[in-house]
């Protein structure tokens, strides 16, 4: 089983981010070689920042490169995302439907050997990540059947090391580490936003 991650690709209308990063082109390299890998990846992930100000062009650009993957994907928002731009731009995507307008995006999917488990950790307004108490007993729940699972979320949920980064932390870190170790089915636990 191969499985591939993309993060942080911060799509916008002008192809390029900060002035001076072509993220469309880089989204269209990353796609083109995920496409030529033999074997291919089972599913590729995309742990948030997908559009850079979560506006609904920049999620049609997005949308028309990674419907372009042969493999299939699963996505989480991240703190540059909107949700429900992100939702309606990816509408074959039940999974992202699932949880109710306004709230974080949080599902399963359980079709390959590993149980995925994708979380919001996005805090609208915020830099910085984390989960609520309800999150943390969702993914308890989820956890509790043994099955091997990979969770995969935008926040990493410690220290980085990266002075602006770490200002604006991770809520509920303790609480996640928690229930991370009371799972020993967690295989992984892969993140982005760094």
């Amino acid at each position: 089983m191969l499985i591939a991650q993309l993060s942080d690709c911060h799509i916008t209308a002008s192809g390029m981010a900060y002035g001076q990063a072509h993220t469309t082109q880089a989204l269209d390299n990353a796609v083109t070689y995920l496409n030529t890998l033999v074997p291919s990846p089972d599913m590729v992930l995309l742990t948030g920042d997908i559009a850079d100000h979560g506006q609904p062009g920049e999620y049609a650009v997005a949308a028309s490169l990674l419907d372009r993957l042969k493999a299939p994907f699963l996505l989480v928002p991240g703190n540059h995302d909107q949700r429900e731009p992100l939702r309606e731009a990816f509408p074959g995507h039940s999974y992202l439907h699932k949880s109710p307008i306004g709230t974080p995006v949080r599902y399963v999917e359980e079709s390959l050997p590993v149980k995925l488990v994708g979380l919001d950790t996005s805090r609208p307004g915020c830099h910085g990540g984390g989960l609520a108490s309800d999150d943390l007993d969702w993914l308890e729940q989820h956890l509790s059947d043994g099955r091997p699972s990979l969770v995969f979320m935008h926040h990493p949920p410690f220290k980085v090391g990266i002075g602006n980064m770490d200002e604006d932390g991770f809520e509920g870190a303790e609480a996640l580490e928690s229930v991370l170790k009371r799972s020993e089915n967690v295989v992984r636990l892969c993140c982005g936003h760094m």
